[in-house]
């Protein structure tokens, strides 16, 4: 429709409502073709990547069940060898020079059996994270405030041969759904680090606080910053951040921390560590 009025100007008027339906019903069906065609994608996404990880995952599986299996056949052995040997210990018989060799042997036995002993925790770990930590950790309501401050004392004589302290910070009657024994494993795994790389005449700082929905443990003590490099790794499987030390004066195999880590996420939390030249290292948990 058109008018023109007296100066001149037309004004047209144009119905549209038949164009605008058919944008609208053109619009609507490009957004469903959008849709099913990413629904689409992503089904056969999925099915590829379920497709591609399944060797992966199996090969997992795998060598999971052989740490496991591996580990609990080494058991008897094992406990053989040690039984043996400290039946040979003990006789009086037994000429110096050989029992020389049998001290070693009992020693090395030793070693192997709590490398065996770790071993079987990790696997057990990586069960609790894949499975459901329900099926593998025993979870019960426990007073975490209680355990930390348990293994503080505990640690309390440790601290004091390698001449430091311990001094400790726990809000009282915090309570966790989680596995005591693996939970303290932890705890102590963190402590007894933060005592043997403690500087000399300094304190080990052990905090437990809630906040509004976590649970938070730090482990702080004053020590030689680690390299960032080692700091990135310092929770890998027989990783040592101080590499000029061996085993017989660390007393481990590089796996503590990383079954410390194991068991934090087997129960839901996360673990971190800063480690600065002011500040001195701080494990955070997390839970």
């Amino acid at each position: 429709m058109r008018a023109q009025n007296e100066t001149g100007w037309r004004i047209s008027i144009v119905d549209t409502q038949s164009v605008d339906s058919s944008l609208a019903r053109q619009t609507m069906t490009d957004v469903v073709i959008v849709l099913v065609a990413m629904a689409v994608l992503f089904a056969i996404v999925w099915v590829i990547s379920a497709w591609i990880m399944k060797p992966i995952q199996k090969s997992w599986d795998s060598q999971r069940r052989f740490v496991s299996d591996a580990s609990h056949e080494l058991k008897t052995p094992l406990a053989v060898i040690l039984a043996n040997t400290q039946i040979l210990l003990e006789d009086p018989n037994v000429p110096p020079d050989t029992r020389t060799w049998v001290e070693s042997t009992n020693d090395e036995a030793s070693h192997m059996k709590a490398l065996v002993e770790d071993l079987l925790t990790l696997a057990r770990t990586d069960e609790a994270q894949a499975d459901g930590a329900k099926r593998v950790l025993a979870l019960e309501d426990i007073d975490f405030s209680e355990l930390v401050d348990e293994c503080a004392i505990e640690f309390d004589g440790v601290a004091f041969e390698r001449g430091c302290s311990i001094e400790s910070k726990i809000e009282p009657n915090i309570r966790l759904q989680a596995d005591r024994t693996q939970m303290a494993r932890a705890v102590r795994t963190l402590i007894d680090n933060a005592t043997k790389y403690a500087t000399k005449g300094t304190a080990v700082d052990v905090r437990l606080k809630k906040t509004d929905k976590h649970v938070v443990l730090t482990v702080h003590n004053a020590s030689a910053p680690m390299d960032p490099e080692d700091l990135e790794h310092i929770f890998d499987r027989f990783y040592r951040s101080d590499k000029a030390r061996s085993r017989e004066e660390t007393g481990g195999f590089g796996l503590g921390l990383a079954i410390c880590k194991g068991i934090i996420d087997a129960h839901g939390g996360t673990i971190a560590a800063t480690s600065t030249a002011e500040e001195g290292t701080t494990f955070t948990v997390t839970l």
